[in-house]
């Protein structure tokens, strides 16, 4: 089925009929394109056309009478509209009662009333509004004019701005090879040859040809699999679409979320969007026909040849235009030799065989030694230096044409005799991520305060600048050369790792957005050294507790599991390393709303510790995690008496402390002694003697709001605090703290996470005790509208949420208890 891009959908009973074609006919008038069945269906398949004309909408019209309201197709294409389409218009021509469904889905936008006449004048004013919000949208200016039908929970791809190189020159040929496939019907072409051949400038190259064409090119690369590349949303991000922390009690896989991301992809995804797979030098990947199958252009490349299975291949080899490559030369050499160094420069190029990232990297080299072409090819020959790319392309990965192009930049790369310093450098770059990493951050975080290395680098050619992005980052090859010569080890990239920790060891006191910065520098660090050492442990614990905190939950796990291994092979099965790196197997599991996972490596922590360090601030920490566990399994009597244990330790700390005139240890004996406290106060609550629990709420509050280190601690007092308020009936006084709460929630932890969403649903039930029920419906559905990105419809969450709903709507007054979020 061929997509077809429209303005707007127009939604309708046939009972009403007359009223679309109206508003069809005033839209129109303006110049924007309807989709109106049965006028615009044009295959037999009419669902299928209806379901890809709402993804291909800018806007929605929808048609609100009595006979709408009841209609099962509307319903499913309001449903499918919240999800894709930019703007929704509520067009009201009956003064009737909506059921639950259309209320939850069309509360949030800005209904024009036209049940008061004349019917002309209120078509005008919905075709102006669409008119006005979609110039806006083309625009992207926000005014109020459009944003009041804007929906904030549409799913779409964000992008980025694909360019190639700054010196990429001409492949005409095999670009024009390109674009005849996809135009002639191809969805999957495969640009398949040997490294630094020049496929992924190539690639880039056909975006920025097609840019009025491709309204959205994501740059994905591959590294492990398919199924973690499309899963990865710092590869493929889908605004709205997030992966589900806790469904149930129980997290939400990789594999589920990545098969629930394909859904909405197959969904919104359309011929006017370009997905790059980049360096896809494999023979298979599971995944590979399902991914082949999304409705999109696709482009791969890859040093595998795919012809023989019968997919769309264009071969890319050497460079044929030696003109092309002379420029090529020039631009690299920056120094456009007199006419006599031509064939100089001819030479070498043959020498080479045309291969262009060989002719880029090799006239950098000759530029940053300020050495002529002549001079360059007497040391070429001298050294031996060419590549032989004449035998035929083979599949087989032992091939050596696939390897003489690196082993080229091998010896390249030793005959440059690169400084020591800079070897660091490149070392440290090949740990960076694939994509790059920012100069400021990298340098940063490696303790580089002349920007001079670096420069030098990349004039060589050996380093990478997207100057646009201002990133850096390594060709494949040169990081294969690395990796091979410099052998990155964690001891010998020990100032990378020493600034990471220090970035990231207090990621829970950190803004989400500054935590943002790191993820990929992170990742690409654990995945440079999937084994922990001993030496470094405290760096890669922090690591992979910024990863739980980040909500990669499946690599946390990965890395605690090793981390604690780790600690019983050093330290012992009975140490205190181990007893805390039990605790931190725990927090993943707790903080993915595991309860049941978390509870034995909490009660292995308590054991542990309490042999290892009795009465120490250790001990109390896992006393204090395994009584939250007793909590959450309703056990409020044991939990009760350990808080109670846990929080006489810390008291204990506290006055040895204070002799000692030790500031920081008082500090953190304080703290221990306020997240007891707020514990025991929410027990109270839950046992009915809220009033008990104030004091000690409060107590907690003052302590950890007065704290100027780890300042995201309040946010539990805040809970608790609320907590204890919405058991007193105080469900003003609650909000305050709720709505302080979430504010902070999301400053540290960003909006999807699910504490955020729960409290935001307490604020419905704060409005439902004091019968604002307008007020409670909006909270509602605005937390359903967030968790429909989180989690399937089945979901416990999503049922209770409904229940909530439907109740708000009809002004039934019911008291919820408020629910405890042990932390």
């Amino acid at each position: 089925m061929q997509d077809i891009h429209y303005d707007v959908f127009i939604s309708y009973s046939n009972f009403d009929k007359y009223i679309a074609d109206a508003a069809c006919h005033f839209i129109e008038a303006r110049k924007l394109r309807c989709f109106i069945a049965p006028r615009d269906i044009t295959t037999p398949d009419w669902a299928g056309c209806i379901t890809n004309a709402i993804a291909h909408s800018k806007a929605f019209v929808v048609i609100v009478s009595e006979h709408s309201i009841d209609s099962p197709e509307v319903s499913k294409e309001i449903t499918l509209a919240t999800r894709v389409s930019n703007y929704i218009f509520p067009f009201l021509i009956e003064d009737t009662q909506m059921n639950e469904r259309m209320a939850y889905h069309l509360s949030a936008y800005h209904w024009i009333d036209a049940i008061t006449p004349p019917i002309e004048q209120r078509l005008n004013e919905l075709a102006d509004r669409v008119v006005s919000a979609l110039a806006r949208c083309d625009s992207n200016e926000k005014t109020i004019s459009c944003t009041t039908n804007l929906n904030k929970s549409a799913r779409r791809l964000i992008g980025q701005n694909v360019s190639p190189r700054a010196e990429f020159i001409g492949r005409e040929k095999e670009l024009k090879t390109i674009e005849t496939l996809f135009d002639n019907g191809a969805t999957n072409v495969f640009l398949t040859g040997m490294g630094g051949i020049g496929k992924s400038e190539i690639a880039k190259a056909y975006a920025k040809r097609r840019k009025n064409q491709y309204h959205t090119v994501v740059f994905a690369n591959y590294e492990s699999d398919l199924m973690h590349m499309i899963a990865s949303d710092q590869t493929v991000f889908v605004e709205n679409l997030s992966r589900s922390v806790a469904s149930g009690g129980q997290a939400e896989t990789l594999e589920d979320y990545y098969l629930r991301k394909m859904e909405v992809l197959r969904t919104i995804l359309d011929r006017n969007t370009l997905l790059i797979i980049d360096n896809f030098d494999v023979d298979a990947d599971d995944e590979m026909e399902r991914i082949m199958a999304l409705p999109c252009d696709i482009v791969w490349t890859t040093r595998t040849d795919f012809s023989a299975f019968g997919y769309d291949t264009v071969t890319i080899g050497p460079m044929d235009d030696m003109n092309a490559l002379i420029c090529l030369y020039e631009r690299m050499d920056r120094s456009y030799p007199a006419e006599c160094e031509q064939e100089a420069m001819k030479a070498i190029v043959e020498r080479l065989e045309h291969h262009t990232f060989a002719v880029s990297l090799t006239a950098a080299q000759g530029k940053a030694a300020h050495m002529k072409p002549t001079k360059m090819l007497e040391k070429l020959s001298a050294e031996g230096l060419e590549i032989q790319t004449s035998s035929g392309f083979v599949r087989e990965i032992s091939d050596r044409r696939k390897m003489t192009a690196y082993m080229y930049i091998e010896k390249l790369f030793d005959f440059s005799k690169i400084s020591e310093e800079a070897c660091q450098l490149m070392r440290l770059m090949a740990i960076m991520p694939r994509e790059g990493v920012a100069i400021d951050l990298f340098m940063e975080c490696a303790a580089i305060d002349d920007y001079g290395v670096i420069e030098e680098l990349i004039s060589k050619n050996w380093i990478r600048l997207d100057e646009e992005a201002d990133r850096i980052n390594l060709h494949m090859l040169v990081h294969e050369v690395v990796w091979k010569h410099l052998v990155p080890t964690v001891e010998n990239c020990s100032q990378l790792l020493e600034g990471a920790y220090h970035k990231v060891s207090n990621a829970w006191n950190t803004s989400y957005e500054e935590n943002c910065r790191m993820e990929s520098m992170i990742y690409a660090i654990l995945h440079a050294f999937p084994e922990p050492t001993a030496a470094y442990f405290d760096h890669f614990e922090a690591f992979a507790t910024y990863c739980w905190i980040q909500g990669n939950f499946s690599l946390a796990e990965q890395y605690e599991m090793k981390l604690y291994a780790l600690s019983c092979a050093a330290w012992g099965e009975c140490s205190m390393h181990t007893g805390s790196a039990a605790l931190r197997v725990a927090a993943v599991y707790h903080n993915q709303a595991d309860y049941a996972a978390a509870r034995p490596w909490y009660e292995k922590g308590l054991e542990i510790q309490s042999k290892a360090a009795p009465g120490t601030p250790q001990n109390a920490v896992a006393l204090s995690k395994v009584a939250r566990c007793y909590a959450q399994n309703q056990d409020l009597q044991k939990a009760e008496e350990m808080f109670c244990a846990s929080k006489i330790l810390y008291e204990n700390q506290l006055s040895a402390n204070e002799q000692l005139h030790d500031e920081e240890e008082i500090r953190k004996a304080k703290i221990g002694i306020a997240f007891c406290s707020h514990n025991l106060a929410q027990i109270y609550a839950l046992q009915g003697n809220a009033d008990e629990g104030y004091p000690l709420a409060m107590a907690s509050y003052e302590i950890l709001k007065a704290d100027k280190v780890e300042t995201s601690l309040v946010i539990y007092a805040m809970q608790a605090l609320s907590f204890v308020l919405y058991h007193q009936g105080k469900y003003t006084e609650a909000r305050k703290y709720i709505e302080e709460c979430i504010e902070q929630m999301i400053f540290y932890h960003g909006k999807e996470r699910i504490d955020v969403l729960l409290y935001q649903e307490v604020l419905g039930d704060c409005a439902m005790q004091a019968k604002q029920f307008e007020e409670a419906k909006a909270c509602y559905a605005e937390v359903l509208h967030a968790r429909e990105t989180l989690f399937p419809a089945d979901a416990q969450s999503m049922l209770r949420l409904e229940e909530k709903y439907e109740k708000a709507l009809s002004k039934t007054k019911a008291y919820y208890p408020m629910y405890a979020v042990w932390t």
